[in-house]
């Protein structure tokens, strides 16, 4: 629990009202080597509510502490997810063992991300998504093999690939210049748009430069989202912003929504859904108070490999399905046949 503080600050502050939410933003970003001590802090100001209701309410954000965590160590399980989606233990298989029926279809397994909307994500108990969709419309025309997704959080996801518990990560951006023993990639299966989202004061200003016009300022991004500005150059790197995490895209703009953070990166897709979703629960009244200020980068989406299983006994089973795979996606491509799947979502096709 110890490196998700930050995040459970965020979470507990969102349940107790804006000012200590934005109070607390201000002290972790200072003071962030300290967060142990902030989160000690938060903790004791919320104990200091000592009605019977406050005491409740934390007692069960506490629960969800727990069970976030549980579910991000692999105990628990969605049981109405569809058999080819359903939360695997990364024990019981290792994907180079790929199961194969006594017709000689393999599965093959794959690992998606499990919180981002509204390509891959996880609502009421069943992963869902415009990649989800897409890769069971390409499933259904490979007769010798069968897809089984597996939805994690995105950092967890990405490192059982690398280690070889899985064959593949579905979604990521090209890295085959500096992810590790993460190599080959699929044909691109469609192409994501990084902007910035800022608050309607910092659009008044007439500031459009990125980065130049952003230093000094505090712009929000997503956790587990590593390589958003891709291309070699990191966020952590632009050094004349302040780049603060919020754990998910929910977070992020309703920090800049709030005047939590001026702007914060999203992927233009990503924002669209994020904001309908927040205006039908309320949280969002007013829309004028969000625009899209800056386009960054085009990033094309992939199957991102495992080395180990490209290159191990499995090899000649691994290249069949990428081979197979990328004849598929490529011709289902050029038909048009998946742009249904693109307008349901309301991504741009091709």
């Amino acid at each position: 629990m110890d490196e998700n503080y930050r995040y459970h600050i965020l979470a507990l502050i969102d349940l107790f009202g804006q000012p200590l939410y934005t109070i607390s933003l201000k002290i972790t970003l200072l003071l962030d080597p300290f967060v142990k001590l902030t989160y000690a802090i938060v903790m004791k100001l919320l104990e200091s509510k000592s009605s019977l209701v406050d005491l409740t309410v934390f007692v069960f954000v506490l629960g969800l502490l727990t069970a976030c965590d549980a579910t991000e160590n692999g105990a628990t399980t969605f049981s109405n997810i569809p058999k080819e989606h359903h939360i695997a233990d990364t024990n019981e298989t290792n994907a180079s063992d790929a199961v194969e029926s006594s017709q000689g279809v393999k599965t093959v397994r794959l690992v998606a991300d499990r919180n981002y909307r509204p390509y891959s994500y996880v609502e009421n108990n069943e992963l869902k998504g415009l990649l989800i969709d897409v890769m069971n419309a390409i499933d259904n025309e490979m007769p010798n093999f069968t897809i089984d997704i597996t939805p994690s959080k995105w950092s967890s996801g990405k490192a059982a690939v690398r280690k070889g518990d899985y064959t593949g990560l579905i979604g990521a951006y090209f890295h085959g210049e500096d992810w590790p023993n993460i190599y080959p990639y699929s044909y691109p299966i469609l192409f994501e748009s990084l902007v910035t989202v800022c608050s309607s004061r910092f659009v008044s200003d007439q500031k459009t430069q990125w980065p130049t016009d952003y230093a000094g300022l505090i712009v929000g991004t997503v956790a587990g989202y590593d390589g958003w500005l891709g291309d070699g150059v990191k966020y952590r790197n632009i050094n004349t912003i302040n780049f603060f995490e919020f754990p998910n895209t929910d977070l992020a703009l309703m920090g800049v929504y709030n005047d939590i953070v001026e702007c914060t990166l999203f992927e233009e897709a990503s924002f669209v859904d994020t904001m309908k979703k927040l205006l039908a629960k309320g949280k969002i009244k007013d829309i004028s108070k969000l625009s899209i200020v800056n386009f960054l980068a085009k990033h094309s989406v992939h199957i991102a490999y495992s080395e180990k299983l490209a290159t191990g006994k499995e090899s000649a089973s691994a290249y069949a399905f990428r081979k197979a795979f990328d004849a598929q996606l490529f011709a289902m491509l050029q038909s048009g046949e998946l742009a249904p799947i693109f307008e349901k979502y309301g991504v741009q096709f091709r």
